[in-house]
């Protein structure tokens, strides 16, 4: 997967004394024109599941938590693309085994790393 440019310089835009999120749809149609979200909307929730273990899991665990997200995103497309409908049942299990996988290990080693015994 390529690496992200760096963002650019600006200032955050803020929504009701509160600062905007990245949205891929920042816009909501009001009544009479279009207003500001304050929550967070995405088209594609697996950019967003790699960016929190990315920036938020601690090292110790970092590597195999993606590799659980990674595995767990193929799993997803491929329910989704399965001429076999039987087998869906089967790899959306394996998909929130997996993502189930990567919280764990993301929330275990926080409270271990967070205890003092992280090195």
């Amino acid at each position: 997967m390529p690496k992200l440019p760096e963002p650019t310089p600006g200032t955050r835009v803020l929504v009701l004394q509160r600062p905007l999120h990245f949205s891929f749809w920042p816009v909501h149609k009001g009544s009479r024109r279009y207003g500001l979200q304050s929550n967070l909307f995405a088209v594609d929730p697996w950019t967003l599941i790699r960016d929190k273990i990315r920036t938020e899991c601690p090292p110790p665990a970092r590597a195999e938590a993606t590799a659980c997200v990674e595995q767990a995103s193929d799993f997803f497309r491929s329910s989704q693309s399965s001429l076999i409908t039987a087998a869906r049942p089967l790899q959306l299990y394996y998909c929130f085994m997996n993502l189930v996988k990567a919280l764990v290990l993301n929330l275990v080693v926080i409270i271990w790393w967070s205890d003092g015994t992280g090195t």
